[in-house]
Order: structure tokens, then C-alpha cells, then sequence
């Protein structure tokens, strides 16, 4: 079972006390892979009922459009253009309270959101280390001297899940993952989104196996 130093950690990271939420370390999301197959493992028997079971090993399998849904308006993605200044970009995810931009061809940008002119995302990471630890300035520098580019950048789709969504951060070390259906934008998922889900869900798991254990399931 999941330790509760190791959970709390992870909801640490949904504190709204935190302008930036950590990256979860490779260590802590396969720790929290694992908790879905001890449940399985060390709880129920070959004879257990398969609605307990399925109900427990589903862990981490809400997918990326419930996310969406539950997170409405705050689900949609902004943007800016390649030629936009740093400074105006940076100005507009501070307005919006939000960690990145996607960022489209500064003479195509339009909101229809085709990935087609989608040339990459700008994130507060891209800031931090290519404009505050050079020295740059944000004003005279152009967004798409900094930004990620499309042909690094990490994508989701609506059907997959929130644990994928989570490989997929830790693997990468990255908090913002666009995601696109038929190759058109849909909106942005944040590692503050896929952690809250995932603390939901363990501790629905866990009031279903205490219930399980006391014989009230």
C-alpha cells in the first residue's frame, strides 16, 4: 500500500499555495504505478468477487477528456504567435494564472486550433532557463527563439489515460501536455490536473478496500 509520506508528496502538489508545482520524480510515479497491482495482489484472492477487483485495478484509468470536461473553461488552451516579445506571452499566462502557451505561425494563427500551424508550446520552464538564467531580455526577444518546438513536443490524446498521461511528464520531465484529437488542439492538461485525479481515485480506492475488508462492500 502506498506510504503516506509518498502521498503526501503527491498532494503537495496540488497545494494552491504553490505557484509551481514540482516535477514528479521517476521513483515517485512508478511507486505510484505499483499501488493498483499491491491492491490486487496482496487483497484479493483467486475467489474474489470481479466487480471489487476491476473496481480497485482500474487505477489511473480516467481518461484524458474527463479531465477536460471536469476542468471546463480552464481546459482550453491559449496561445500566441512565433513573433510575438517573450514579455506579452509571459504577461498573458500570468493574466490567465496558466503555465504555458501553445504557440502557432505568427502569418496562419488562428483559434481553429489545426496542429497544422501549431509550431510548438512555450512554458514557464522555457523562460526560466532561456531568458531569467541567460540574462535576456523578454522584451526584444522573439517567443520562437525560446520556445519547444512542435518536433519535441509531447502530445496526448482524449481517450488516453491519466496514468499515461503521468509516464509520459515523468519520463519527459515536463508539467504541460497539449492534447489533440484528429489532429486538432482540444485543449492542455497540467501535472497539477493528473496528480489531483490520481489522489482522488487512490483514496476512492481506498475507502472501497476498507469497506471490502470490514464486509459493508
Amino acid at each position: 500500500m502506498i506510504s503516506s509520506r509518498l502521498l503526501n508528496s503527491v498532494k503537495s502538489t496540488c497545494s494552491d499555495k504553490l505557484s509551481v508545482a514540482p516535477l514528479l520524480s521517476r521513483a515517485t510515479t512508478a511507486a505510484i504505478c505499483e499501488i493498483s497491482k499491491q491492491m490486487s495482489s496482496s487483497i484479493f484472492s483467486a475467489n474474489a468477487e470481479p466487480v471489487a477487483h476491476n473496481d480497485l485495478s482500474s487505477f489511473g484509468e480516467t481518461q484524458i477528456h474527463t479531465v477536460l470536461e471536469s476542468k471546463g473553461d480552464k481546459g482550453k488552451w491559449l496561445w500566441c504567435t512565433t513573433n510575438d516579445k517573450v514579455y506579452k506571452a509571459v504577461t498573458t499566462m500570468s493574466k490567465a494564472n496558466v503555465g504555458s502557451l501553445m504557440v502557432l505561425d505568427a502569418i496562419e494563427a488562428a483559434e481553429s486550433g489545426n496542429a497544422a500551424n501549431i509550431c510548438g508550446i512555450l512554458t514557464e520552464r522555457d523562460y526560466l532557463k532561456k531568458i531569467v538564467l541567460e540574462g535576456r531580455n523578454s522584451k526584444d526577444t522573439d517567443v520562437v527563439d525560446i520556445m519547444t518546438p512542435n518536433d519535441m513536443m509531447m502530445t496526448i490524446g482524449p481517450e488516453d489515460s491519466v496514468m499515461e498521461a503521468m509516464e509520459l511528464m515523468a519520463e519527459n520531465q515536463i508539467r504541460h501536455l497539449p492534447v489533440l484529437k484528429d489532429n486538432k488542439l482540444v485543449g492542455m492538461v497540467s501535472i497539477r490536473d493528473v496528480v489531483k485525479v490520481m489522489v482522488a481515485e487512490h483514496k476512492k480506492s481506498m475507502e472501497m478496500m476498507s469497506s471490502y475488508i470490514s464486509g459493508t462492500y
